[in-house]
């Protein structure tokens, strides 16, 4: 499970990720995050959006049981919406 929360700047269609923070739980391990850059765009048609796609980097600030290895190490994700109220994303430990 997840929670977090992301902020965004806007520039008409695209953004720059301001900040963020979550955390990942699953049993025997929780994960702190803390983005650090991102950048988003919306995509269009017929001048109405309909998602968005992104990239960005963080690091992972705790780990606990199963991830502990990660405690410092930074990342990179990409995401984009799949439908309605849905996104994909995709981490790269570095």
């Amino acid at each position: 499970m997840l929670t977090g929360v992301q902020v965004w700047e806007f520039d008409k269609t695209n953004a720059a990720n301001v900040g963020g923070t979550g955390i990942t739980r699953k049993p025997g391990a929780t994960l702190v995050y803390q983005s650090t850059e991102g950048k988003l765009a919306l995509t269009m048609a017929d001048g109405k959006p309909t998602g968005s796609t992104g990239s960005g980097r963080g690091v992972y600030k705790l780990g606990t049981g199963a991830a502990a290895a990660l405690n410092g190490k930074t990342y990179s994700y990409t995401f984009a919406t799949t439908g309605p109220f849905q996104f994909v994303v995709d981490v790269k430990v570095d």
